[in-house]
Formats: structure tokens, sequence, C-alpha cells
């Protein structure tokens, strides 16, 4: 992931989605020095060290160096569209098909725990999906409605227990659901989506691709009621998330 704050982010999201009670966050690696970890913190008098880390959907098929090809392209629109004078949107997709681009993310998670070795009680990994931020939610997206547990324990299971990795999380950041994977354990769900969460989530998916008469009312909106509105549901969603 790269940035600090970012990753304390998706920590402190997972931490909260799962009831986590995480003490005293910090960044491990001082100036020069790598742990092995992106996030220490202490839970049950225990160190935890916490890889984190982006899924991309395109990783698989992006050249070993220089990033997320999707990312970049999504970036670039969003960045236009903020200088639109109109509705600030744009339209961007990416391949559903996430377990190619999650398992080599994994396993370069894998190999860099591995080349650092054991310095925590505990090494965890954290895969943040579906990134809540202008131009990264499509290029990081994977919908909880093509995962499946046992999808995660085929692709996943044999190179995870090859691994310092005790714990593993898929984060899907935006809708808060989480799988997870502990050692000697099948895939779970360990958070699912909530139904008020499902319904926000409809009503910003009307917004987003005009359904019924959304767009008519967002076309002739003169004094800001829809955009209250719309505001309203994104609270909603926040909530019950």
């Amino acid at each position: 992931m790269g940035n600090f704050v970012e990753e304390l982010s998706a920590v402190n999201r997972l931490a909260g989605l799962l009831g986590l009670d995480v003490i005293s966050p910090c960044n491990p690696n001082p100036p020069g020095v790598e742990t092995g970890a992106d996030v220490q913190f202490l839970l049950g008098g225990r160190k935890i060290g916490v890889q984190v880390t982006v899924f991309h959907a395109d990783e698989a098929a992006s050249p070993a160096r220089g990033g997320s090809v999707s990312r970049r392209e999504e970036q670039a629109k969003a960045g236009e569209a903020m200088k639109s004078n109109g509705v600030k949107s744009y339209g961007h997709s990416a391949s559903a098909n996430y377990g190619p681009a999650l398992l080599r993310r994994v396993e370069a998670k894998v190999c860099k725990a591995l080349s650092h070795g054991a310095n925590y009680n505990e090494l965890w990994l954290l895969i943040a999906a579906q990134i809540p931020n202008w131009g990264a939610t499509a290029s990081t997206m994977i919908s909880p409605d093509v995962v499946r547990v046992e999808d995660l324990d085929q692709l996943l299971n044999e190179v995870l227990a090859k691994s310092l990795f005790s714990r593993a999380f898929l984060l899907l950041h935006l809708e808060g659901v989480v799988y997870e994977w502990q050692r000697g354990k099948s895939w779970r769900v360990a958070r699912e989506v909530s139904p008020e969460a499902r319904s926000a989530q409809k009503q910003m998916q009307d917004i987003a691709f005009g359904r019924g008469d959304v767009r008519e009312r967002w076309l002739s909106d003169r004094e800001g009621m829809e955009v209250a509105a719309i505001m309203e549901v994104l609270d909603e969603f926040k909530k019950a998330t």
C-alpha cells in the first residue's frame, strides 16, 4: 500500500467492523528499517503486525512494475471529471474475475513476509478492496455477490499455509464486508453486508446509474433538493456499514 495513513485507515476499518480492541497502533518501520509489517498494535497483550495491501482487478494482467493500469486510468478520469462545470461523475469498469489478481497479491505478500522473518507474536495479512476514494473504487472493486468462501479456499489456502501469516482478511471497504482465514481453518464470512447497507447501496446505485426517474430529478434540480437527498442516502450508508 505504501502510505501509512491509508494503511492505518484500513486496519482501523477492519478493527471497527470486527470489534477488535486494538491498542497503540503505530508505524513499526523507522526510516531505513523494514520489519515485514505496515501497522503494529497490541491485542490481548500480544504484539500484532499487519501487512496491508490493496487489491487491483487488473494486477494479473499488468506489468510487473508500474502499478495498476486500471487505477491510473480511473484516476485520470476522476481528475477530468473534477474539472467539469456540471455533475462531477465518471465511468470506469474492471474485471469481475477477481481470482488471478487476488492470488498474485497474496503471493507477493507471502514472499515479502518470508524475507523479513517473524518479528511479531502474530503476523496478519489485510487485503483491502473497494477503496472508497475518488478515482479508486472501480479499479479496486470486488463484489460480495461473486465471492464464495469455497473459491477462496481453493484459490488461497495452499499459498497461505506456507506463509508466516496466522490470519488473513479480505476487506471490502465500501460495503463493510470481511472474509477471514485462520491457520488450520477454512475461509469464512466474518462480517456480512447489513440489510440497511444493502438498501442504502441500492439507492446509491439508482442515483449513479440514473434508474427510474432519478436522472430526470437530478437534471431538473434547481434548489439542491436532490443533492440533499443524496447526502442523506450517503449518511445512511455510512451508518449502516
